[in-house]
């Protein structure tokens, strides 16, 4: 099953198992100007020269949200990317440790920054599509995700706002990652019947040897989804508008290799 299947528009919960001790540090309270009394007594003897008044302050410009590449137009902030990165970095360092392999080397790292990049594109496909093609996902439904979420981020000592400031995330398209993936479910929901399940595990038989289907039922459903997964996406890409955002060269950021996208 492909990587990109892995993602299954589920960054959204890699990003709240990623830790946020960065998150939570950002918001140490500042110290407070002394407050001037409500009423001051007028003084005692003129004022030779009335002071100057200040010039009005002006109005910064919002700075431009910083992104990594945008799929049919819609973003993937660089926010959401780096700390997808991370937490891949840190799942694989983990795993080395375990087999007693020594730790990434950049290039191992360049490798699992472009293989995210090319999830995140391609989880964007999907959620679009089945936006589009797949059950229609109420209001309410991701009401309550979204409520899960605060709750998961509230149990690390986190918040909502912080998480969304981190992935630069603004709330309605954390609300579109959330309508796309309970969509998702519902759609591989909608293509698993029972006849197609069989089906596929008879053409697949030879990868299995003599268990049963009974046996490898829960491998049925990953393979099954991943080739749901990857038609999608072979029936977008083609015609999608991927484009891609240089690196800040101030952002400390690595350079990202873009990724190969087909022709059509």
């Amino acid at each position: 099953m492909r990587n990109g299947m892995n993602v299954a528009l589920g960054s959204i919960a890699v990003a709240l198992l990623f830790s946020i001790q960065a998150v939570g540090q950002w918001n140490e309270p500042a110290n407070e100007p002394a407050q001037e009394p409500a009423f001051q007594q007028p003084p005692t003897e003129p004022q030779q020269t009335p002071p100057q008044a200040a010039p009005p302050a002006q109005v910064q410009p919002a700075p431009q949200r910083d992104l990594i590449a945008t799929v049919n137009g819609d973003p993937i902030p660089r926010g959401e990317f780096e700390q997808l990165v991370q937490t891949s970095i840190q799942a694989r360092q983990h795993l080395q440790q375990q087999e007693g392999q020594p730790d990434l080397s950049p290039q191992n790292i360049q490798q699992v920054r472009q293989q995210v990049l090319d999830n995140l594109i391609e989880a964007r496909l999907v959620e679009q599509y089945v936006r589009e093609h797949g059950p229609d996902v109420a209001d309410k439904e991701v009401d309550a995700q979204l409520n899960e979420i605060r709750q998961s981020l509230k149990a690390q000592g986190a918040s909502l706002e912080q998480h969304l400031a981190t992935t630069q995330q603004p709330m309605d398209e954390l609300r579109r990652r959330i309508e796309g993936s309970l969509a998702w479910q519902r759609y591989q929901q909608q293509q698993m019947s029972p006849e197609k399940l069989q089906q596929f595990y008879e053409q697949q038989r030879a990868r299995f040897g003599e268990a049963t289907f009974e046996e490898v039922q829960p491998q049925i459903v990953q393979l099954f989804a991943g080739q749901i997964w990857e038609h999608i996406v072979n029936r977008m890409r083609p015609q999608a508008k991927i484009q891609m955002a240089q690196p800040q060269p101030d952002a400390g950021t690595a350079p990202v290799p873009q990724p190969q996208v087909p022709k059509p």
